[in-house]
């Protein structure tokens, strides 16, 4: 689990016996402090945590059985100002991090896209900036099964205003929606093995459709 503990707080939780089994500061900076999201690599050796913290976006990776860090990955945007990190999935294709989230410029938030390697390496980083500067987020990744890697949220176009997309990394290709929308889901494991639950939180004028498959 992860979240804020009046820091950025990363822990362990047994369901079985119902207790944690150890927690860990990341820091106690007073600003963006919140560890907002964690995964794990498929044999559940190592922990990979994204936080805002001191204005940049933080990716780290710990040790399952401790919390012990293993590295920290910094990106710190071109404004200076608030870059936050949205959400983070792993490919298990390539065993790499895909991460999303915004950079601040001024008063305007531009989409980022992170790609890094399990030892922390940046392998790629893209910055989408949309037609005219404003709320443009990177609110979700996920790695299809057929490989391809994507990113939706959302980007500011000339023709539809704040508009829904998504973003093919390995293509560049773009789609953007239209009707205002914004494409978001969360994914959770169920208790049946290889079963999750998918909660779709795509928001716009209605009536919204949308497609899940699972290879």
């Amino acid at each position: 689990t992860c979240g804020n503990n009046g820091g950025e707080l990363l822990s362990l939780y047994n369901l079985t016996t119902h207790d944690t089994v150890w927690t860990k500061s990341l820091s106690t900076y007073i600003y963006f402090r919140d560890a907002i999201k964690c995964v794990t690599d498929p044999p559940q050796n190592s922990i990979y945590a994204i936080r805002a913290n001191n204005h940049n976006i933080v990716i780290s990776k710990h040790a399952v059985s401790n919390g012990s860090t293993n590295w920290e990955y910094t990106f710190d945007g071109i404004g200076n100002a608030d870059d936050v990190p949205l959400d983070i999935s792993y490919d298990t294709f390539r065993d790499q991090l895909i991460v999303s989230g915004y950079e601040t410029v001024g008063t305007n938030k531009q989409v980022v896209i992170l790609v890094l390697d399990t030892a922390g390496n940046l392998l790629d980083s893209i910055i989408r900036i949309g037609d005219f500067q404003g709320d443009n987020l990177g609110l979700c990744t996920h790695v299809l099964y057929d490989n391809s890697q994507w990113v939706g949220g959302n980007l500011n176009t000339f023709a539809n205003g704040r508009a829904g997309f998504i973003y093919e990394i390995a293509t560049g290709s773009t789609t953007d929606t239209t009707h205002n929308c914004s494409a978001f889901f969360n994914l959770y494991p169920d208790t049946i093995p290889l079963h999750y639950l998918a909660q779709n939180l795509a928001t716009g004028t209605p009536p919204l459709n949308y497609s899940w498959s699972w290879g």
